[in-house]
């Protein structure tokens, strides 16, 4: 079942009190994806061949393709992934492997970095754990999806008595949280106020910094329930 909780905090003068809505992905029941960082441990691996990002370079577009394909000499991927959000992995972290050795000839640009996102495996897209069982399962050959990180800086400040407005889920080992839904006070004006589409909160956005507090969930979390304006640092897949 879902455990959803509300953390709170004094919100102005009239000491009403914000409702920031939070789903602990940990609690999900057997139909939802598992969270937990996955390590690629002895799973089937993977060996990278050729960035094929041509496509993505005559469109402008900054994701790009990577074919991968694993041998008998070199086994170990060599990547930590975030599933906080459900529908794409997040890599968390790079380490020897197979990963790292693309890296070293990938372009800039072109390199699986910490904070970049796998958006699609062998055509498996929307599910992240279904795009994790491919990772571990395929038996030789990967094509990924792989969108940079881009990050974007806003400023919420509420009027008196207003709600922050965000909807965030997260696991209990996360060190994001993730927009689940702009729900309205400050940060439905603020979108309301941007002209440009991009610089708007979006669904699936992903919390990294709040007034300059990095870390785990919990800390983001005591930092949206504290008094004042909300500087946000998000980071989202590039387009």
């Amino acid at each position: 079942s879902v455990i959803s909780c509300c953390c709170t905090g004094p919100w102005g003068g009239s000491q009403k009190m914000d409702r920031v809505e939070v789903t602990r992905l940990g609690d999900w029941g057997s139909k939802s994806p598992p969270v937990a960082p996955h390590h690629d441990g002895d799973a089937e691996v993977i060996v990278p061949m050729q960035d094929s990002s041509q496509e993505a370079q005559d469109t402008g577009s900054r994701r790009f393709r990577v074919r991968l394909e694993k041998t008998a000499e070199r086994r170990k991927v060599g990547i930590v992934l975030d599933r906080t959000d459900s529908k794409i992995l997040q890599v968390r972290e790079v380490h020897a492997g197979l990963i790292a050795d693309y890296n070293k000839d990938a372009p800039e640009g072109r390199q699986i970095l910490p904070g970049s996102y796998i958006t699609m495996v062998n055509e498996h897209s929307g599910v992240g754990q279904a795009m994790a069982d491919k990772l571990r399962q395929e038996p030789e050959v990967l094509e990924l999806s792989v969108a940079p990180r881009e990050e974007l800086a806003v400023k919420l400040e509420r009027l008196d008595g207003e709600r922050f407005g965000l909807e965030v889920v997260y696991a209990e080992d996360s060190r994001g949280l993730v927009v689940k839904r702009v729900s309205g006070g400050a940060a439905l004006r603020y979108n309301e106020a941007v002209r440009n589409d991009a610089l708007r909160i979006r669904p699936g956005d992903q919390i990294e910094a709040v007034n300059g507090v990095s870390g785990d969930a919990g800390e983001l979390m005591a930092m949206l329930a504290s008094d004042g304006a909300l500087g946000i640092t998000l980071a989202r897949p590039a387009l």
